[in-house]
C-alpha cells in the first residue's frame, strides 16, 4: 500500500489526512495529490507537507507504529475537514499579537496603555488596508479607549501565559506573509509606542486633543455612545478609523 499523508504541526498540535491505494495503482496517488492541490488555498498551502509512506497496512495507525513522527497526530476523516482544521487553527489570535509584543518589547508590560492602543491600532491599520483582519480580536470601548477584552482579562489573570506563548512564531514559520507581517508589528511598534506613553504619563488619555481615539466620529466613540464595555465594530473601524490615526 501507498499512503498520501497530507501533514500540518501547527502550534505544536500534528493534523493529518490519508488517502491510501494499492502499490499497483500509483496514478490514484498523483490523481489525488492533483485534486487536493486543486481544493486548498494559496493560504492553506503554506501550512501543510505531503509525504509518500509505503505500508503493509491500509490503516493510519499502521503508520504511527512505524513512525513514531506520527504518534500524537489528528487524523481528520476528510480532506476538506483537514483544510478547515488548519486553517482554523493557524489563524492568528490578539493573544498572539499580545504575546510577540510583550515578549519583545519589555517595556511595554509597564506601560499598559500604550500596550492596547498599539494592538488596537496594528489591528485597526492592518483591517484598512487590507479589508480582512490580521488576527481575531475583541475590542470593547473602556473609559480610555480600545481594549481588546480577552488579552485584558489574561493579563491580570495570567501575565505568564502571556510572556510563554510563541504562537505567533510558530504559525508563521512557514507562511510567506512572516517577514512583512513581523515588519508589519515591529513598524507600529515604533509609530506609536513612545506617543501613547506620553499621554498616559502626562494624564491626557481622557482628552481627545492628545488621545486621538476620542475624537468625534472615531470607532471607539460610537461605541462608547451605546455604553461602557460596548463592541467596538470592524464596519465601523473601516469606516472611521481614519479619524483616529495619528498626523
Amino acid at each position: 500500500m501507498i499512503h498520501l499523508v497530507a501533514f500540518a504541526n501547527i502550534s505544536g498540535k500534528q493534523y493529518a489526512y490519508d488517502y491510501c491505494a494499492p502499490d499497483n495503482e500509483y496514478e490514484k496517488i498523483i490523481a489525488k495529490k492533483q485534486e487536493m492541490m486543486q481544493d486548498a488555498s494559496d493560504e492553506s498551502k503554506n501550512l501543510f507537507t505531503f509525504h509518500l509512506i509505503p505500508s503493509d497496512d491500509a490503516s493510519f495507525e499502521s503508520i504511527q507504529q512505524a513512525d513514531p513522527y506520527f504518534a500524537n497526530t489528528q487524523l481528520c476523516e476528510t480532506f476538506d475537514d483537514f483544510l478547515s482544521t488548519i486553517n482554523s487553527e493557524g489563524k492568528l489570535t490578539s493573544k498572539d499579537i499580545a504575546s510577540y509584543l510583550l515578549r519583545k518589547y519589555k517595556l511595554l508590560r509597564q506601560r499598559r496603555f500604550a500596550f492596547h492602543k498599539i494592538l488596537y491600532y496594528i489591528y485597526a491599520d492592518f483591517l484598512v488596508d487590507h479589508h480582512y483582519p490580521l488576527f481575531t480580536a475583541n475590542f470593547v470601548a473602556f473609559e480610555q479607549g480600545p481594549v481588546e477584552y480577552d488579552i485584558y482579562q489574561l493579563e491580570k489573570q495570567n501575565q505568564q501565559a502571556l510572556l510563554g506563548d510563541a504562537s505567533l512564531e510558530l504559525k508563521l514559520q512557514m507562511s510567506p506573509n512572516r517577514k512583512p507581517i513581523i515588519e508589519l508589528i515591529d513598524q507600529d511598534v515604533r509609530k506609536y509606542q513612545d506617543y501613547f506613553n506620553n499621554v498616559w504619563i502626562n494624564n491626557h488619555g481622557h482628552d481627545a486633543n492628545y488621545n486621538p481615539t476620542h475624537l468625534n466620529g472615531t470607532p471607539w466613540e460610537r461605541a462608547i455612545e451605546k455604553g461602557r464595555n460596548s463592541v467596538i465594530s470592524d464596519a465601523d473601524i473601516v469606516q472611521y478609523h481614519d479619524l483616529e490615526i495619528l498626523s
